[in-house]
């Protein structure tokens, strides 16, 4: 089970008392000094686990935090100089008797760069993995909240942590002695979409979006992203990831805009899919050109094409037959050629040879296979799909070099789609 790890900064003035509400909650403490114990109570830290951790981060010195609010009787009367009687946060969190400890962790003041690295460095180096991460930020710099947004953000990459809360207490606002606890957990939150949303565009993957939705079932959000990663035509021509992506995404309603502009983007690349049909995986070689998987695309397009040959050739006894790897080299040869005569029929016998020889001729009578063979298959199958999935282990006259293949499968796209076959 994950830890639970409550962080905090401790000031060092001398705080007054008020009570801190926490609306959404229907949350009121009592008067006290320190936020940390309002915070934890809100956050029910009482039925936390045994190893659980709270860190609150101090400043050392005669003006530090550690001996003006971490220790009693920090602070003095500025007319008296005598002490002032009052516990230091220590003691305030031993009273509350919680199931974990609290261990003071001594930070730099950030008063420039190199401490502010070394504020971040520290606190890192408090979390583990998968841990569940509650911030109070009340006190402490101004440049603290931005540092553990910032922090945060990069051990959830590295460590797999999930921010679960981050809090301040506003002790200005006060009205009637009540102070507001305010919850900035979404500017964590906006954070993960605005890392979802880069990878989805960058890479068409989707795992982040699902990562981040995990309360709702969105499998088939993410089936649909490892069949396109994968090339699994047989599961894209089914359709039935994308079509229930769909429904899926559609049933959720949500208020943040980061999630309703990726669902707008998703749903309008779901919109053709369609049950058991083979330009599913015509509209999936679009998805790669846009998402930049390359070498998924060129594969997934020569495939589609063959399939798609097949299919208008009317020549299917069994839908099994489509993926018959005889009968696709066949036809891959046939859109190889430029005529029905260059067609080797002799390394089959003889009922193979009557049976491929009906095949080959109705290609050659399909009205757009000369134009298939000239402007796209050749160059699609020759000059990219076998250099690209043999790693370049060609003859130097034929591999490409790195960037040819970046421009050329939207090319051959434009080139298909010229060609009105659809």
């Amino acid at each position: 089970m994950a830890r639970k790890v409550f962080i905090s900064v401790l000031g060092s003035t001398n705080y007054g008392t008020c009570k801190y509400e926490f609306k959404e909650k229907n949350y009121v403490s009592q008067d006290i000094r320190f936020i940390q114990e309002s915070t934890l109570e809100m956050l029910r830290a009482k039925d936390w686990g045994l190893d659980s951790a709270g860190y609150i981060c101090v400043t050392s010195g005669d003006k530090g935090s550690y001996e003006l609010n971490w220790k009693d009787n920090g602070h003095k009367n500025r007319t008296s100089g005598c002490l002032i009687h009052c516990e230091g946060l220590e003691t305030r969190l031993t009273r509350l008797k919680l199931p974990f400890k609290f261990e003071p962790i001594l930070i730099k003041d950030g008063n420039d760069k190199d401490e502010i690295w070394e504020v971040f460095d520290t606190i890192f180096k408090l979390l583990k993995d998968d841990d569940e991460i509650y911030f109070d930020i009340t006190h402490g710099f101004r440049y603290l909240p931005m540092l553990i947004l910032v922090l945060s953000n990069y051990a959830k990459f590295l460590k797999n942590i999930k921010v679960k809360s981050i809090t301040y207490g506003n002790y200005e606002a006060r009205k009637d002695g009540i102070a507001p606890i305010i919850d900035i957990t979404s500017f964590s939150v906006l954070q993960d979409w605005t890392s979802a949303t880069q990878t989805f565009l960058e890479t068409g993957q989707t795992h982040n979006i699902v990562k981040i939705l995990d309360k709702y079932d969105l499998n088939c959000l993410k089936e649909f992203s490892n069949e396109i990663f994968e090339v699994r035509a047989r599961e894209i021509i089914k359709g039935e990831s994308a079509i229930n992506a769909k429904i899926e995404l559609q049933n959720i309603e949500m208020n943040e805009t980061p999630f309703n502009k990726l669902k707008e983007r998703l749903l309008i690349i779901f919109e053709n899919f369609k049950k058991d049909n083979i330009d599913n995986v015509f509209y999936a070689v679009n998805y790669c050109d846009e998402f930049g998987l390359t070498q998924q695309g060129f594969t997934l397009f020569i495939e589609y094409i063959i399939s798609k040959v097949i299919c208008d050739c009317e020549i299917l006894t069994d839908k099994k037959d489509l993926y018959d790897i005889e009968l696709r080299s066949v036809v891959s040869s046939a859109l190889s050629l430029s005529s029905v005569g260059k067609f080797d029929f002799d390394r089959f016998d003889i009922e193979k040879k009557k049976k491929y020889f009906l095949i080959v001729n109705k290609i050659f009578e399909l009205a757009y296979k000369k134009k298939l063979t000239k402007d796209v298959y050749s160059s699609l199958a020759l000059g990219g799909r076998n250099d690209l999935n043999h790693g370049g282990f060609r003859p130097i006259d034929e591999a490409k070099s790195t960037g040819y293949f970046k421009n050329k499968l939207k090319e051959y796209i434009i080139r298909y789609e010229k060609l009105k076959i659809q």
